[in-house]
């Protein structure tokens, strides 16, 4: 039986992006040996796009109150932690799901 191996991306400037160099790290499962997911062996220069997008971002992200931030913020963590539910990624913990 082959199973799905989840190919993940990285997301700089709000969009999703493989590695400058296309290179990717193979994850593990520790159980089984199997290869499970890759994910962009990221680089200096990746850094270097991440940083860059982040200080343009951060001019307008600065100007938003604290607690509207937050609200953003828990809005983005909900979104993430149903998509990596639906992925079956983190670990169940008592009935909470810790990404």
């Amino acid at each position: 039986m082959s199973q799905k191996i989840i190919n993940h991306q990285m997301i700089i400037d709000g969009k999703y992006t493989n590695s400058i160099t296309e290179k990717t790290i193979e994850i593990e499962c520790p159980a089984n040996k199997r290869i499970f997911a890759t994910v962009p062996r990221g680089n200096e220069a990746d850094v270097d796009i991440a940083v860059k997008s982040s200080l343009k971002a951060f001019r307008s992200w600065s100007k938003v109150m604290p607690k509207e931030r937050g609200k953003i913020l828990l809005q983005i963590c909900l979104l993430y932690t149903s998509d990596a539910a639906d992925e079956g990624l983190g670990v169940d913990l008592g009935g909470r799901r810790i990404i």
